[in-house]
């Protein structure tokens, strides 16, 4: 039985592992721990945060990606392009793939057990001109259908078709993305890159691309918010590639799903969060690799960096 800390210097008080475990499921816990953090701004209360990990479970999403994007408006489940995406993707019945995707048009296929769904899921310059999306916001600043087209339009396309072909993926509840709302979407400038499409040069001013560049000779063609992560907290490529062959036995990042890339991205933040340094991150990645239970080592790993690393716990305890 491991033991925690005593801050009064008494003798460190045991720990019972099944306890912790416990506590790493518990929505309520974790909701305190997620509010606490200060990463999300949407997130003023723990009992948010908790509503949010419980809609996150009935879509079969972890804590650290219902956090991130889903966002609960008057009680509607609103959800990010990625989030859709990853639930078709990773499901056993559906499948879908991008057939056309430029600044004017997206269109994606959907299939149920290998079979194509009719119809075709479009979104056009059409369309979103009729929604008013390529309008300005209120305060003169350009919407982010004016910013990120052919981003906004896989959203909406994507939307749209979960919403016709595939409902039950979302235990029949209407799911929006956040800019059908009339919200900001997070994800709205995160380069998207869904296999089979094709599409025109984007207009991506050249500063832009430089600094999509710099970020692929690092990383390669991760997903974006992974690579914002890793460059927050200061965290080199080497171990988020470790951390990745961890969690996930993927040699490669850009094997990650993203649903994974997702995880990835919580995980490195609340790493930063906790204060756990690029080293003590990697250290802690290679002492599970070497785990013949890789499955408890990822557990225990998890436990260590949400309950004991800002206590100054030893990271070699976490696995």
């Amino acid at each position: 039985m491991s033991t925690v800390p005593s801050s009064n210097g008494a003798h460190p008080a045991p720990v019972d592992p099944a306890t912790l475990a416990g506590r790493e499921h518990d929505p309520i816990i974790l909701g305190q721990i997620f509010a606490r953090s200060g990463l999300f701004p949407d997130i003023t209360r723990a009992s948010q945060a908790v509503v949010k990990i419980l809609a996150g479970r009935e879509l079969g999403i972890g804590p650290f990606a219902a956090m991130s994007d889903i966002h609960l408006i008057d009680g509607t489940p609103v959800v990010g392009a990625r989030i859709l995406a990853a639930l078709v993707r990773q499901s056993a019945i559906y499948d879908y793939k991008v057939v056309e995707w430029t600044n004017a048009r997206c269109s994606i296929d959907f299939y149920r057990h290998g079979e194509k769904l009719e119809p075709t899921v479009t979104f056009t310059g059409d369309d979103a001109r009729r929604a008013g999306l390529d309008r300005p916001n209120r305060d003169g600043s350009p919407s982010n259908h004016m910013k990120f087209p052919r981003n906004m339009k896989f959203a909406r396309a994507m939307s749209n078709g979960v919403g016709l072909h595939c409902p039950d993926l979302t235990a029949g509840t209407p799911v929006y993305t956040p800019d059908e709302l009339g919200l900001e979407d997070p994800d709205a400038d995160v380069t998207l890159v869904p296999g089979g499409a094709t599409g025109a040069d984007d207009g991506v001013g050249e500063s832009t691309k430089r600094l999509a560049a710099d970020r692929a000779a690092t990383f390669g063609r991760v997903d974006g918010d992974l690579t914002d992560a890793a460059l927050e907290g200061g965290y080199e490529a080497e171990t988020v590639v470790a951390l990745g062959r961890f969690f996930y036995d993927q040699p490669r990042l850009t094997q990650l799903t993203d649903e994974q890339a997702a995880e990835m991205a919580g995980r490195l933040r609340l790493a930063r969060v906790q204060g756990v340094g690029d080293k003590r991150l990697r250290r802690m990645a290679a002492k599970g690799l070497t785990m013949v239970d890789r499955a408890r080592a990822r557990e225990a790993a998890d436990l260590w960096l949400t309950f004991r690393a800002a206590d100054g716990g030893q990271d070699t305890a976490a696995v």
